[in-house]
């Protein structure tokens, strides 16, 4: 490969641009732990803080394992932000699956009334 660092920056970048949200998420955790049990206690979830700990290891070291792809081990990480995932979507909600056909319209109307500034 003629430019073979140049190859391999751009790929954890893009490593990193794909699990960025995980990153964010789990920093954000880290700093706002209070809050993040907080909100495992109102989903009404047994151990809140074992929970908010998981959450946050879960998209910290997913993510770590997708960018740095130690060992060849990065799909571990795939599997573990994949299965974080679907173990998150609430399926129980008017805006989860559902056989109205009108349902996604409706949750992307809900979605452009939210008030996005708290003026």
């Amino acid at each position: 490969m003629p430019n073979s660092t140049l190859f391999f920056i751009t790929l954890c970048l893009s490593r990193v641009l794909v699990t960025f949200f995980f990153w964010m998420a789990g920093i954000y955790g880290v700093f706002h732990f209070a809050e993040i049990v907080q909100e495992m206690v109102t989903v009404g979830l047994p151990w809140p803080v074992l929970f908010a700990a998981g959450t946050i290891f879960c998209q910290l070291a997913g993510s770590a394992l997708i960018v740095f792809n130690p060992a060849g081990y990065g799909w571990i990480g795939s599997g573990m932000l994949i299965v974080f995932t679907l173990l998150t979507i609430r399926w129980d909600t008017p805006s989860g699956p559902s056989v109205n056909p009108g349902a996604l319209r409706n949750s992307i109307l809900r979605l452009n009334t939210l008030p996005w500034s708290e003026d």
